[in-house]
């Protein structure tokens, strides 16, 4: 069971890797986005994401212990 949970944590990790690279392609070929743009979308992308995921995370782990 292991070994499938593995493998589907490297395949998304790499669908991930795939779209990410995708969309920075798009931006800078069809929005006319600099790299420094490109980075700097995707860094703040990423940092909403997190701020929701700890949000969420930090919820979930105060309902459970309660």
């Amino acid at each position: 069971m292991l070994g499938r949970v593995v493998a589907v944590d490297y395949a998304l990790a790499m669908l991930s890797e795939s779209v990410s690279a995708l969309l920075g392609g798009v931006l800078q070929d069809d929005a006319r986005m600099t790299a420094a743009q490109v980075s700097l979308l995707m860094a703040i992308v990423a940092s909403a994401t997190l701020v929701i995921w700890g949000m969420y995370f930090s919820r979930v782990r105060n309902d459970r212990h309660e």
